[in-house]
């Protein structure tokens, strides 16, 4: 028979399992110190570059900084959360999920993806064609060789999704999800994450992505699933946009 002290006990175990063991100016503090270190990074590539006397490519450049600056900013959190407050990385969203994620997560990114082609399109009708100022700076001579694609790949799918989704939903999403319920988490959590990207033209679709991954976050407490949406995502992205170029050229 359950007791009034234990149906308390029960919520407040669920409170505790979505309130985070920092506050926002950790993760601000996090954020600062990790674009220290992206900036330290960033200097250390550009004068290896020099000094080797090498003339990287644009999308080497692109990965290389793409590197430099994510790689800055996994070291803050590292730092100045993981480390400072002593918690395992599982208390951040690496946390174990089944594979009934991956069929989920697939999914997902099917709808993503025709909701971002769909939004887009809506937006040219009423606006005019779209010039993505993203793939412009990936592209600004708007051919992208197999080399520059393969240089581009890791860094898009690999390295940026990891460290946003731990900044965004391993961090910002469970700090918020801790203090209101779970629709204003998310679309808070998306809202912000769209801003980060400073384009105002591709805010929108951004934010309907970062509700869908907010909402993955939401349903396995883990941001694995993220990290693997986010990552075939922007796969997908600059695939195409290789494949555009090379049909085009």
């Amino acid at each position: 028979m359950n007791t009034v002290p234990e149906q308390l006990d029960t919520s407040a175990s669920r409170l505790d399992e979505h309130r985070a063991p920092w506050g926002l100016l950790d993760i601000l503090g996090a954020v600062a110190l990790g674009a220290v270190f992206a900036v330290a990074l960033a200097a250390v590539v550009a004068l290896a570059i020099r000094l080797l006397g090498a003339a990287p490519s644009n999308a080497a450049q692109v990965t290389l900084l793409t590197a430099a600056g994510y790689g800055g900013i996994f070291l803050g959190v590292w730092l100045f959360i993981v480390v400072r407050r002593r918690l395992p990385w599982s208390a951040v969203g690496f946390r174990q999920v089944g594979w009934g994620a991956v069929p989920v997560t697939l999914l997902a990114l099917v709808v993503l993806t025709v909701a971002n082609s769909v939004v887009l399109y809506l937006m040219s009708l009423i606006i005019g064609p779209i010039e993505n100022p993203q793939q412009e700076s990936l592209v600004p001579d708007g051919v992208l060789t197999l080399r520059g694609y393969l240089w581009l790949l890791p860094a898009l799918s690999v390295v940026a999704p990891l460290v946003e989704e731990l900044v965004f939903r391993g961090l910002l999403y469970r700090y918020l999800r801790g203090r209101m319920s779970m629709w204003p988490a998310v679309l808070l959590s998306a809202a912000l994450f769209a801003v980060a990207h400073v384009y105002r033209v591709i805010m929108l679709p951004l934010f309907i992505a970062g509700i869908a991954l907010a909402l993955l976050a939401e349903r396995y407490k883990s941001i694995l699933p993220t990290i693997l949406l986010h990552a075939l995502f922007n796969g997908v992205q600059i695939t195409l946009l290789y494949l555009a170029s090379s049909f085009g050229s």
